[in-house]
């Protein structure tokens, strides 16, 4: 109290009116963020919900066409071949209409038998083909390349490596299910990318079973869309099944390459790519802790808490001015501003080297002279002239603040 009586008056009156001033720009500030975050927040649930809405659109024409597929390759009521060889110009012809249907992205139809005999017809353009042939079921495939519904076949090329079809999984799939099915993701055994069948059992005359008819989706095309998105160094993004194993990454490799040359399904913990790593450890949960399946987001922290990366978790902005005489039409009057942030840490391309944008802050003041009709103000920027770096950035990237700057503006109403 001793220290306010020795205050002049003049001082005593407008203290209360700064720190209110103050604090309701605090409050401003406060509730501005709260808004703007929960702005964004909706906005994101909303752009990922119309996103995902497309995708599953777009699986659900996948999945209709490959069902017709399979119905014109072997149309209910058809049994079983008795010999592929001694019906091969009907089945080649059957195929070839098969893979006309959805011939983007079902381009191969193909049948196994209980005896290990198999036929499969790749389309790789409207008017070539290749036909795969193991008729006797026993040995190599050969493989024929003709252009044409019935073109004629040639000199086959003979594989070098046995394919069995008994072995393959969309044949187990097929002969376990009295319906149509689809087989978890696997390895091509000719393409060696990642493929997913749907497939059905075919019955012979007394509708036992004989063999089964498939079609392929190539999910080669995930990883294509997924690395033609525009991400920042620091930014990944991924396609991955429950047990993490990857089906299409931004960066990266999602298969991994053997010794021998074939490859092998590639699990996102075991990635190259230290970003993949980490952020697959991160999200791993998220599958069994979601309340529901709609799309939703998530935020992430470091350990210690902060954004990761390239975002301060605190900022504050308070700003007040002062006029001399409040009561005149024209005065002189001050005004003075901080602008505050935490520390920011930030990631290198590498996806493991962490630096630090330390935390800083800055004063900002004015001067300023109004009128009823004009007014000028002289107000510098970064008062102190301190060395400041930008509150967000990237790994690639921390922009400067200007020192000190000194702008002089005015206004005039007309």
């Amino acid at each position: 109290m001793k220290l306010l009586s020795r205050l002049p008056l003049r001082a005593l009156l407008t203290l209360p009116y700064v720190a209110l001033v103050l604090g309701t720009a605090i409050v401003i500030g406060v509730l501005s963020y709260a808004a703007g975050r929960d702005a964004v927040d909706n906005l994101s649930g909303q752009l990922l919900t119309e996103t995902v809405h497309r995708i599953e659109q777009a699986v659900e024409g996948h999945v209709s066409g490959s069902a017709a597929v399979l119905e014109v390759a072997f149309p209910k009521g058809i049994p079983a071949p008795e010999s592929i060889s001694g019906e091969l110009p009907a089945l080649r012809e059957r195929f070839w209409l098969a893979t006309s249907v959805h011939r983007d992205p079902n381009n191969y139809a193909y049948y196994g038998d209980r005896d290990g005999r198999f036929i499969g017809l790749w389309r790789s353009s409207e008017s070539d083909a290749e036909l795969r042939l193991r008729p006797t079921g026993a040995g190599p495939r050969d493989i024929y390349h003709y252009s044409g519904i019935a073109g004629e076949l040639g000199r086959p090329d003979v594989e070098t490596r046995i394919f069995e079809p008994r072995d393959r999984p969309w044949y187990k799939a097929g002969a376990a299910s009295a319906l149509q099915t689809w087989t978890s993701i696997y390895i091509d055994f000719k393409l060696q990318e990642l493929v997913a069948t749907r497939a059905r059992r075919v019955t012979d005359r007394n509708g036992a079973f004989k063999g089964v008819v498939a079609t392929d989706i190539s999910l080669r095309q995930v990883t294509s869309f997924l690395q033609r998105l525009a991400l920042s160094s620091n930014g990944v993004a991924m396609v991955l099944e429950k047990d993490g194993n990857l089906i299409g990454v931004s960066r990266g490799e999602h298969i991994k390459k053997q010794p021998a040359g074939t490859n092998v399904r590639l699990n996102a913990a075991d990635s190259a790519d230290p970003l993949v790593k980490a952020t697959y450890a991160a999200v791993r949960g998220l599958a069994d802790t979601a309340a529901d399946a709609r799309p939703h987001t998530t935020v992430f922290s470091a350990p210690d808490g902060s954004p990761v990366p390239g975002a301060p978790r605190h900022r504050v902005d308070a700003w007040a001015s002062y006029r001399f005489d409040p009561a005149a039409r024209a005065g002189w009057g001050v005004g003075a501003g901080v602008h505050a942030r935490s520390h920011a840490d930030g990631l290198l391309t590498d996806g493991q080297t962490v630096f630090r944008n330390p935390g800083q802050y800055s004063l900002d003041a004015n001067v300023f002279y109004r009128a009823p009709r004009w007014s000028v103000t002289l107000g510098v920027r970064n008062l102190l002239g301190r060395a400041l770096r930008a509150d967000d950035f990237d790994d690639s990237f921390v922009p400067l603040v200007e020192r000190r700057s000194v702008l002089l503006s005015g206004s005039y109403d007309f």
